[in-house]
């Protein structure tokens, strides 16, 4: 399941780890009642904000299959 809310973002970051390159952000921790959580953050140095959800919404559906 993907991380919304800024206190899944804080949860996270505190429990999990994560992996990050110049343009992409994936961090993920385990949780007791959901399974494994995922988050993904893109820099603004890809395109604008259309791009970045575009690749957001790519990133979540391959995590998804």
């Amino acid at each position: 399941m993907t991380l919304k809310k800024n206190k899944e973002f804080a949860f996270v970051y505190r429990k999990g780890a994560g992996k990050a390159s110049k343009v992409l952000v994936c961090i993920c921790a385990k949780s007791r009642r959901r399974g494994v959580r995922v988050g993904f953050v893109v820099s603004k140095k890809i395109g604008n904000s259309v791009t970045r959800n575009l690749v957001r919404r790519r990133m979540k559906e391959a995590y998804r299959s």
